[in-house]
């Protein structure tokens, strides 16, 4: 997704519940954050449900409790972490086979992407540097499949499907496969 995109989803309000924007050029970053800043909310919006911090004066665990938080009479908050680079807690350490009780913990961000609340806007600003492409939870593939099957009966029509699917931390396991099941009836 290109510069253009973004601003033209905001347009539209469309919004994506996380906005990681890194590297070299500070211009294309600052342009995209305040686009989502003066576009995600109007004016009398932004004074309960807009927060702006910076890596410097703060740590992680304070940005995603206000990301897990609800907007108050608005239908999105947005959490702008401005100098993300700087927030000493982002990314996950690496020890050399070691493990002891921070390694139960995972990293806090790994976590929150991987349910992210849908009704905040968070935008990490981490400039002048780009991430490691080593940091599993950006190069997360995940994929899946499924099959279903639709039975007319008396009552209407019966569906039934089973997908199974995998990510980092959760391989293909048939045992962990989501059935669902429906009816559809005309009355």
């Amino acid at each position: 997704m290109n510069y253009k995109d973004i601003i033209a989803d905001i347009e539209k309000k469309l919004f994506h519940p996380v906005y990681f924007f890194c590297g070299e050029e500070a211009f294309y970053i600052d342009m995209l954050s305040n686009a989502i800043e003066k576009g995600v909310l109007d004016e009398t919006e932004r004074e309960f449900n807009q927060f702006v911090f910076y890596g410097r004066e703060n740590n992680l665990a304070t940005v995603l409790d206000a990301a897990y938080r609800f907007p108050m009479m608005a239908n999105h908050q947005v959490i702008i972490v401005k100098e993300a680079q700087d927030l000493k807690d982002l990314m996950p350490r690496t020890r050399e086979g070691k493990k002891d009780k921070d390694d139960e913990k995972e990293n806090l961000l790994s976590t929150y992407l991987d349910k992210p609340q849908k009704t905040t806007v968070l935008v990490f600003c981490y400039k002048y540097k780009t991430l490691a492409s080593s940091i599993q939870y950006f190069n997360d593939t995940p994929s899946g499949f499924g099959a279903g099957m639709d039975f007319q009966t008396k009552a209407g029509i019966f569906s039934l499907s089973y997908a199974i699917g995998n990510s980092i931390g959760n391989p293909f396991n048939f045992g962990t496969g989501k059935i669902n099941f429906g009816i559809v009836d005309y009355f």
